[in-house]
């Protein structure tokens, strides 16, 4: 009796890793949805802001101010295989530690600058 308990609950536990795995990629998805609509409020409020030459304001207890990021951009893996047989060709040593720092370094994307707004609750008195 107890070996077909186990097997039960065994189904059991699958079945929840099955549903929870589903549940999962729906969120994702809902997730990915609301960065996109988040990034496009963030454009219009940075283009309301350029259009009045502002660099930030107040509302409510909120202060919004434009600021830069830096970010790397994304690369795609073709790209970082051509730049790691590069690194590789000119290395000559490459098994050394420059060559693995020149490897790594290689796989990042640019660095960019980007702007973006930032927004700060301000505290009560």
């Amino acid at each position: 009796m107890a070996e077909f308990d186990k097997h039960t609950s065994v189904y059991g536990d699958l079945q929840e890793v099955v549903d929870l795995e589903g549940e999962i990629k729906r969120m994702s998805k809902h997730l990915k949805d609301l960065r996109i609509q988040k990034k496009e409020a963030e454009a219009r409020i940075f283009e309301f802001l350029q259009e009045k030459d502002q660099v930030g304001f107040k509302y409510k207890d909120m202060v919004v101010t434009v600021s830069e990021r830096k970010a790397r951009q994304r690369r795609n893996l073709e790209s970082k295989k051509e730049e790691i047989l590069q690194v590789l060709r000119s290395a000559r040593d490459p098994t050394s530690k420059q060559a693995l720092e020149d490897i790594l370094e290689a796989t990042k994307g640019d660095t960019v600058t980007r702007n973006c707004i930032k927004v700060q609750k301000t505290k009560k008195l």
